[in-house]
């Protein structure tokens, strides 16, 4: 059987995994534990996951890239279950100060954290990090140490939440009054998360053509640009000229992009138009990543009251559509890193190969 018969199937079989372990998780939960703990805690261990995955290609620790699956996979989730639990507690105590249960306040710090590490690892290619330390574990340990820190400081002083004085969960002394409106700050971090993944998906193109590519420094500097004026331009035009509540665009946008975008990246492995070249692939792997992101996104707006009963859409307090963000990005893409990365697509994979 070929590889090209044998990946849809296999990332078929991949899509009905993640929905169905996503929904069973979510359902052991009410709505309430599921928006606070439950999502604070798994999208605690998604910077964890970035390293294991992108940085660390799931080759180190050696001991555990030796092992056979399943207990290799099993042996990076608890691993980064651990190292999750670390982070939500560093969150909960010098974020937060000790307030609990986690609120908006901390799941945004938490979401810009994640933001920060896709920035670092995904343009900045661990840079100038992994240029000072050759120990991966000190790489590591460096990008999670600069993203919280740098997380913090914007969560610090560019968020502002006064809008949010009279809503339950609002915590003063987590309010550094920044220079803009939190969920400005938040909108426009997740729009360019949106971008960095279209630049995966082109390859980079077509900054990877300039002569300039060569200098990292210069390559970095000029995709930095490049996604932040391409994210500002997509959620103004969104938000201001078509006039898209933005809590609305932020999850029906970039979130079920990013979303789309991994599904087409890691589970169906970048199989498809393997062949093309940029920017013709890159083109064909957007759409099908938009196509992807808006399936899942109405699968799931179907599937949240279900799972966890009648809620509230749009203004005042988007309760159905922070359960979609949640259930897609806290939820499901920790769940895809787990059955890509550290289960390597086991028991499908293995069973594809007993065929041949």
């Amino acid at each position: 059987m070929s590889n090209s018969v044998e990946q849809p199937v296999r990332g078929i079989f991949a899509i009905a995994i993640i929905i169905i372990t996503t929904m069973l998780v979510i359902s052991l939960f009410s709505e309430e534990v599921f928006s606070s703990w439950v999502s604070y805690l798994f999208m605690s261990c998604v910077p964890v996951q970035i390293v294991f995955g992108l940085v660390w290609k799931c080759e180190y620790p050696t001991f555990l890239a030796n092992m056979k699956q399943p207990l290799k996979g099993v042996g990076f989730i608890l691993i980064a279950a651990f190292g999750g639990c670390f982070i939500a507690l560093l969150g909960i105590t010098l974020v937060a100060n000790g307030a609990m249960p986690p609120g908006p306040q901390l799941s945004i710090f938490m979401i810009l954290f994640i933001v920060v590490m896709f920035w670092l690892v995904g343009v900045f290619q661990c840079w100038p990090v992994s240029s000072v330390f050759k120990n991966p574990l000190g790489v590591g340990l460096v990008l999670l140490s600069t993203g919280f820190v740098t997380a913090y400081l914007i969560f610090k002083f560019g968020a502002n939440f006064k809008f949010m004085t009279a809503a339950p969960g609002y915590f003063a002394h987590m309010d550094g009054e920044g220079a803009f409106m939190a969920f400005d700050v938040l909108t426009f971090a997740v729009t360019t998360v949106a971008l960095i993944m279209t630049c995966i998906l082109f390859d980079f193109w077509p900054m990877v053509k300039m002569p300039s590519a060569q200098n990292k420094i210069v390559f970095i500097l000029s995709s930095t640009l490049y996604i932040l004026i391409l994210s500002f331009a997509v959620r103004y035009f969104f938000v201001v000229i078509l006039g898209m509540d933005q809590i609305i665009y932020m999850v029906l946008v970039p979130i079920s992009f990013i979303f789309g975008a991994f599904i087409m990246l890691d589970l169906f492995e970048q199989r498809f138009f393997a062949t093309k070249t940029q920017p013709l692939k890159g083109i064909f792997y957007f759409i099908l990543s938009v196509i992807f992101g808006v399936i899942m996104y109405y699968l799931y707006r179907f599937l949240g009251p279900v799972i966890s009963g009648k809620m509230i859409s749009d203004d005042p307090g988007y309760q159905l559509d922070f359960w979609i963000a949640n259930a897609m990005l806290a939820i499901s893409f920790p769940l895809i890193v787990v059955y890509n990365a550290f289960l390597n697509h086991w028991p499908i994979r293995n069973l594809n190969s007993e065929r041949e």
